[in-house]
């Protein structure tokens, strides 16, 4: 479906559009520049994180969530050394896990860093709309129509190639 972005910088449009996915937006500091992911990547090889310390929780997201099992909002505060990205899958306590939140702090000489990480519940995000958007209303002109079908040129639109538009359900009275 078309996706619009109205008074809002790149980065809420990145947001919202990633909530409509499901998914987490996550910085890579590894790239070269500015770079981001949406979601992390179930398919990226895990690496095995050696702990100085951890506990377990179950996340207050579980009560946000309708119909869920309580298993599904364990997560693990791991203490380690090793320095890891957000969104880096991880094997830990014989489980597969995706790193959600990280913090760093000195002590001493020693830099330990401090995880979240828990099931891929934790990259769902709630769907969020935006707000200046509802009630707006868009100008158009019909460029197409099929059975119960229409395509359009709206009016924030340079152009826009008839055979690349959108099909919008339309039924007349």
């Amino acid at each position: 479906r078309p996706l619009i972005q109205y008074y809002e910088t790149n980065w809420e449009f990145l947001k919202r559009i990633s909530s409509h996915l499901n998914a987490s937006v996550y910085a890579d500091v590894d790239a070269k520049g500015v770079c981001v992911h949406v979601g992390c990547d179930n398919k990226q090889e895990s690496c095995k994180l050696s702990s100085i310390s951890y506990k377990t929780g179950i996340s207050e997201k579980f009560f946000e969530y309708k119909g869920r099992n309580q298993r599904e909002f364990l997560y693990y505060t791991i203490e380690s050394e090793e320095n890891i990205t957000l969104g880096r899958m991880i094997d830990f306590d014989g489980k597969r896990l995706v790193v959600f939140k990280k913090k760093a702090r000195l002590e001493g000489s020693r830099l330990i860093f401090t995880y979240n990480a828990g099931g891929s519940v934790f990259g769902e995000k709630p769907i969020s709309f935006n707000k200046d958007f509802i009630g707006r209303v868009i100008k158009g002109e019909v460029i197409a129509t099929q059975n119960e079908t229409l395509r359009m040129k709206m009016e924030i639109d340079k152009e826009q190639n008839k055979a690349e538009a959108y099909d919008y359900p339309f039924e007349p009275e």
